[in-house]
């Protein structure tokens, strides 16, 4: 009897195996380089003042400065400046949570977690179990699953709906991880301006069909590890086919371009 596979799947991995499955072959082998870049600095920054906000650990003026002193932290291991320059990462960090603070914050319900991991069961058959895992930034009392973006631009509401994996994975996971009757998710996407602009809120909706069709795609990308291919789907459809995003550039399109 073959002896049954376990696989557990990140919503991030799926998304990368869907732009690019070499991509993500790679570096699920540790062979795709990996850097920090500007952009991950102020997402990260951002995210840890709000924490201490809803923690409890400083108080909202508090989180601004918390926000900044993680990104000067942060600043030596900035490998890759993709999107701006060191003053513009700082007022992108103040602005990013500027507007969090006054606009996001204020219509917020109560926390009941925040930057809770979890690991929930998502198939098994007698060949393999699935698990996703991943970490939310905050599940409210009523049920919603909140996510802090800090983008260039809003996110598509039609997008969103039709085929973004990160609401169907969180929601999924607030639904049997911690046991949400009809858990909700919302982006609150704090866009990177010169100066604090108006917050998107984006409620994103998810039903037992869209969670079937993530446990269809999961047992898709499980049989293709368990293939063990030497190499899988080249593609380059896309702005993530560059030397900007892509550690593998240079060993792959760019060995020919």
């Amino acid at each position: 009897m073959t002896e049954r596979r376990n696989h557990d799947f990140r919503q991030s991995d799926l998304n990368t195996w869907m732009m690019c499955p070499e991509q993500f072959r790679l570096n699920r082998a540790g062979e795709l380089p990996r850097h920090e870049s500007d952009a991950t600095a102020v997402g990260t920054a951002v995210h840890h003042g709000i924490e201490g906000v809803l923690s409890g650990q400083c108080s909202l003026d508090e989180g601004h400065d918390l926000a900044a002193e993680k990104f000067t932290e942060l600043l030596p291991t900035i490998e890759r400046w993709n999107k701006a320059d060191e003053r513009t990462c700082y007022v992108h960090v103040s602005n990013c949570y500027t507007t969090w603070a006054d606009q996001v914050y204020p219509m917020l319900p109560a926390a009941v977690l925040v930057e809770e991991s979890f690991r929930v069961l998502l198939h098994e058959d007698e060949h393999r179990t699935i698990h996703l895992t991943g970490t939310v930034d905050m599940l409210d009392e009523l049920g919603c699953v909140w996510d802090w973006k800090n983008m260039g631009a809003e996110i598509q509401k039609w997008e969103a709906d039709r085929f973004k994996i990160q609401p169907t994975a969180y929601t999924y996971a607030a639904r049997h991880a911690w046991g949400v009757e009809e858990p909700e998710f919302a982006y609150a996407v704090m866009l990177k301006r010169a100066k604090p602009v108006d917050a998107q809120i984006l409620y994103v909706q998810r039903t037992e069909q869209h969670w079937e069709w993530l446990k269809r795609q999961a047992v898709s990308l499980a049989v293709q590890i368990e293939a063990q291919l030497p190499v899988w789907q080249l593609r380059d459809q896309g702005w993530h086919c560059s030397a900007k995003w892509c550690g593998a550039w240079d060993s792959c399109k760019g060995a020919h371009l």
